[in-house]
């Protein structure tokens, strides 16, 4: 069980690895602790243990965790716990750190205690002001910056590594990496739970694979003009389309791309393979989702459309999720005209096996379970990973070319009140004569 001694343990092993290892005191104190805090406190809550969570978020918010979403997530557990008046400091810092989804304040179930105090009302009205505020600068695809500085700055920071003993190098990727960079990369930071020590450690372990890949990521500098041509044809197929700041940061292959408050949070050690790149020191996992440069289009424009995607807080049904990925998929191919390299093997998976995948998928979709379908690894093996991609997409394809107009499909696609109600519109299940 996750609570309060959990917390006092996780600080009392830090303060203790601090004093057998000195130099890394400024590694460890600070941002690593408060993000397995910030874990134990999200385990907990997914355990319904309200207090114990509460309690872990505060502690990870004391530790300098006090990013938007954690802050808001402090809150839900808070208010969970009837304790509505540090609830509400809590979704107010929340608020001013940036939170702006107001679609989900309003309809978080988490926050339900707080609805009949007349405060709500201005705490919404707090959220409106801060989305317009933000809105007004992200309706126009020209605004949004392409960051690939953070690319330039992990190399000079690797590069130091090079002339060091192995025990300096979290210490220099902090200071010469991780400090100088962009808040995009900060936030990739935070998100992908990198820390300085986890780095260096996945650096001693790839030193080949890092050697090699080191012109590729620089040339993602140049492709800012694909990416506006994507921008552009999003702007047609859903005028309402907001358009956030792309970084590309370098990580220990946590992750190929995703959203956040900041923007787009891309991994360009995952799009980097080439003819050169070596890969013997790769997982099976890295090697399967290590990509071409050339898939940095459908990449952005996956995830540029989880951006604008507006679902309900409270459903985390299987369903949901894969036509969550699978509409980014399907929408992101309209716009970029292509496919991921694993999410065109999928395709062909799915096309030879569809109404099997159809069957299974059905009698597990109002469940929460995910790991068959979707994160790595659901494929066991024998297939494909990630198939609930392929579901959803299959789903919003049937939805849209169903559609009288198009434009008023995309839409809905990214505003689903219902996922049932939309699998139901779709007709994609009746086309295997089954209810």
């Amino acid at each position: 069980m996750f609570n309060r001694f959990t917390a006092t343990v996780l600080l009392l092993s830090a303060s203790l690895l601090l004093l057998a290892n000195p130099q890394q005191a400024v590694l460890t104190s600070n941002k690593e602790i408060a993000q397995r805090l910030v874990q134990e406190a999200s385990a907990t809550y997914m355990q319904k243990e309200y207090p114990e969570s509460a309690a872990l978020y505060l502690y990870a918010i004391d530790r300098g965790a006090r990013d938007q979403t954690t802050l808001y997530n402090a809150a839900c557990s808070l208010a969970l716990s009837k304790d509505l008046d540090k609830a509400w400091v809590y979704l107010g810092e929340a608020i001013d750190a940036g939170f702006r989804d107001v679609q989900h304040l309003r309809e978080d179930s988490d926050l339900t205690e707080l609805h009949l105090d007349k405060r709500w009302s201005e705490m919404v009205a707090r959220c409106e002001r801060t989305f317009a505020s933000y809105k007004k600068d992200r309706t126009s695809p020209d605004k949004a910056k392409w960051v690939t500085s953070d690319i330039d700055l992990f190399w000079k920071a690797y590069a130091l590594t090079k002339k060091q003993p192995a025990d300096k190098w979290a210490l220099t990727l902090q200071k010469e990496y991780f400090e100088k960079g962009s808040d995009g990369l900060t936030e990739f930071e935070t998100v992908r739970r990198i820390t300085p020590a986890r780095m260096a450690e996945y650096l001693k372990k790839h030193p080949k694979f890092f050697s090699s890949v080191e012109a590729s990521t620089k040339k993602i500098a140049g492709m800012k003009g694909p990416i506006r041509d994507i921008y552009a044809r999003m702007k047609r197929l859903y005028p309402e389309t907001l358009y956030p700041d792309v970084y590309f940061c370098v990580g220990p292959f946590s992750g190929g791309g995703t959203v956040s408050e900041k923007g787009l949070l891309l991994s360009a050690e995952m799009v980097s393979g080439e003819s050169t790149t070596a890969r013997d020191e790769l997982s099976s996992w890295e090697k399967s989702v290590l990509s071409e440069r050339k898939d940095i289009t459908p990449m952005v424009a996956h995830e540029l459309v989880h951006f604008q995607q507006r679902y309900s807080p409270n459903d985390h049904s299987l369903l949901r999720a894969c036509i969550q990925e699978g509409s980014a998929s399907f929408i992101g191919k309209l716009t970029s005209e292509t496919m991921v390299k694993r999410e065109r093997e999928q395709h062909t998976y799915g096309d030879a096996h569809e109404e099997e995948l159809w069957g299974e998928f059905k009698d597990q979709m109002d469940g929460t379970d995910t790991k068959k379908w979707l994160y790595g690894g659901s494929g066991g093996g024998t297939k494909p990973d990630d198939l609930g991609y392929y579901i959803g997409y299959r789903i919003c394809e049937a939805y849209y070319e169903a559609a009288e107009d198009k434009k008023q499909a995309i839409a809905d696609i990214l505003n689903i009140p219902d996922f049932h109600a939309f699998l139901k519109a779709s007709g994609y299940g009746e086309k295997f004569g089954r209810k």
